[in-house]
């Protein structure tokens, strides 16, 4: 992404945006690099005579592999299932255990975090493959003790090691700290929110210690630098996380007040008086007609249901420095999303012929489905009628007997 795009953001300087795949957290940001490895780099080398920890390594453009370099003895956890291949001078030499973060019944309260993970262990030198979601891309983040990091996306922790790397469930703040409202020049006479509690996702996972993290986003991932007093405004389900020192998230990020993109949902009720007019189609129409009405209905539900727990104000939220934040282009896929996201076009083309075949079957006379066959002369002709009484009538007697 191109500097010139933000700067009509009207910053102190212009803002460093970053497509990475790897995050090295420094005391300075001067000393922060950033690199990315190429695919075709050897996957099958088991020499690492420097490594004293795992080496992680994002591959791949865009990147969906990542490998990591096991030393002897120091463990790497992985999500379960994630594990693609693992070379080695011998197998036998690799233990897999599987492991729980702690407090799991927390993580699943606050927003179905990750917490199910295999522990890769070895005795000997060993190189290992790991893949994810098909639509999802992989990047790795180093930290050294000095920064912690607040991961908010439920699902991206796809792997981890550090013997002294922790990872806690941490209870999202609500609002913004009355020490910090100066620096988004808001009242302290008034309770700001951060905007980054929902019903739906109340926790996040705080990374602290030295160590390495495997990232999972979706999309392009972006690693966004911001110095002292300056902002950034940023949708907020498209942040993977936040740099912090403990629990400072309740001072860096407030709910952004000006838009709103909350409109009436008027669909439901087209929907139903259209529907009423379709009577006597075949089984399989009125299926499909029941369905949508359904997933229309499930969809003004799920809407209703949000605005009496609102996500926040308009999914927006401003972020201060200094720090640094991890954002994703995309979005994770979600089972309802995938039921309502249906094509608006296939509907009304659906709903047309439902609706012409409704009123083809109203508007049938009987001799659109009624004919008789008569042979004279040795031919055959097909006729249409109404009905067979005047066909009968015009007949000879003598025939009808």
């Amino acid at each position: 992404m191109s500097l010139q795009k933000l700067r009509p953001l009207a910053l102190v300087r212009g803002l460093h945006i970053e497509n990475t795949t790897y995050i090295k957290t420094a005391s300075t940001k001067e000393s922060t690099t950033t690199t990315t490895s190429s695919s075709s780099e050897s996957l099958n080398s088991t020499d690492s005579p420097d490594l004293d920890k795992p080496e992680f390594t994002a591959l791949g453009q865009p990147p969906t592999l990542v490998q990591i370099k096991i030393v002897p003895s120091y463990p790497v956890h992985i999500t379960k299932g994630s594990l693609l291949s693992l070379y080695g001078t011998s197998l036998k030499n690799i233990a897999f255990t599987n492991e729980w973060l702690e407090s799991p019944l927390k993580r699943i309260l606050y927003g179905f975090h990750s917490f199910r993970y295999q522990k890769l262990e070895s005795t000997a030198p060993a190189t290992s493959l790991i893949t994810v979601d098909k639509d999802s891309t992989l990047s790795t983040l180093s930290l050294n003790g000095t920064v912690d990091w607040a991961i908010l996306s439920n699902d991206a922790i796809a792997g981890y090691s550090g013997a002294t790397l922790r990872i806690s469930t941490e209870s999202v703040p609500r609002y913004v700290k009355a020490e910090a409202k100066k620096w988004f020049t808001l009242s302290n006479n008034t309770e700001t929110k951060t905007g980054l509690y929902s019903f739906w996702r109340s926790g996040y996972s705080l990374v602290q210690g030295r160590g390495d993290v495997i990232l999972k986003g979706y999309g392009s991932v972006f690693k966004v630098d911001l110095d002292a007093d300056e902002q950034i405004l940023i949708k907020k389900d498209n942040i993977i996380g936040i740099s912090v020192n403990g629990d400072e998230l309740s001072k860096c990020v407030s709910e952004h007040q000006g838009f709103n993109n909350f409109k009436p949902i008027e669909a439901a009720a087209s929907v139903e008086e259209k529907s009423t007019e379709i009577v006597e189609v075949t089984t399989m129409m009125q299926i499909q007609q029941y369905f949508r009405l359904f997933v229309q209905y499930a969809n003004t539900a799920y809407r209703a249901f949000t605005q009496i727990f609102p996500k926040s104000s308009d999914g927006y939220v401003n972020v201060v420095g200094p720090r640094t934040v991890l954002l994703q282009s995309d979005l994770a896929p979600s089972l309802l999303s995938q039921f309502t996201a249906v094509d608006d076009q296939t509907i009304e083309v659906l709903e047309n012929k439902v609706f012409k075949a409704s009123l083809q079957n109203n508007n049938k006379k009987p001799q659109d489905y009624l004919s008789y066959v008569t042979v004279k002369d040795g031919k055959v002709s097909f006729q249409s009628t109404p009905d067979f009484q005047k066909t009968i009538d015009s007949m000879p007697k003598a025939n009808r007997d």
